[in-house]
């Protein structure tokens, strides 16, 4: 399905970012071959026989389930058919706690680039805040190539602006057990969004 699309947004002119979903499966559940850092090499290698055009590549995990390991050893795979010039960027969640440890799993494979994201929507079934992924690459070869202090105060801005809307406290939060469940992060939401509309909220944990 990204013949096309990916055409087309490349005769545009346009640069065209490539994704290619992860997720954990729950333990002790047999993937049977698949979300192994080889099958996402694999899909890579698809991308690239089919001859997609594409200028960036981006490794999503949709749910924030997916293990350190499995998000380093597919940045290396992923590296070893594209070389060093294409730019490899990696996207997940908060919503199980894993993200920042998975983002340096990323970077200790080779990733280029992290989707971060800035209070008061970071974390949770968001990404990890800016200066929380700033903080955690203190004192190492790292470097996020941002000005905190200006980061520190756009993030006091953003947080007035949004503070007439409403922030659903479960997107707020992690949640262990997502890891047993893997929902994304828009799912979770769209699904406890319809649960308060209806007053079933308390049905939360049932649906997990």
């Amino acid at each position: 399905n990204l013949n096309w699309s990916g055409q087309c947004i490349h005769n545009a002119g346009l640069k065209h970012e490539v994704a290619i979903s992860m997720m954990g499966l729950p333990p002790g559940v047999d993937s049977q071959g698949a979300h192994t850092p080889e099958f996402y090499a694999d899909r890579l290698k698809k991308v690239i026989d089919a001859g997609i055009p594409f200028d960036r590549i981006c490794f999503k995990d949709a749910s924030g389930t997916s293990t350190p390991r499995t998000v380093c050893e597919t940045i290396k795979l992923a590296r070893k058919l594209v070389g060093d010039s294409v730019h490899i960027k990696f996207h997940s969640h908060e919503t199980a706690g894993n993200g920042i440890t998975c983002y340096l799993a990323a970077l200790e494979g080779g990733a280029d680039g992290l989707d971060l994201s800035m209070a008061p929507v970071s974390g949770g079934t968001c990404q990890p805040d800016i200066i929380t992924m700033w903080h955690a690459l203190r004192g190492s070869n790292y470097d996020l190539g941002v000005d905190i202090d200006k980061i520190r105060h756009a993030e006091t801005f953003f947080k007035e602006a949004m503070a007439d809307y409403f922030l659903p406290p479960e997107a707020m939060a992690t949640s262990p057990e997502i890891i047993w469940s893997p929902m994304p992060g828009g799912a979770l939401t769209a699904n406890t969004q319809m649960m308060r509309d209806n007053n079933m909220m308390d049905k939360y944990d049932d649906m997990i």
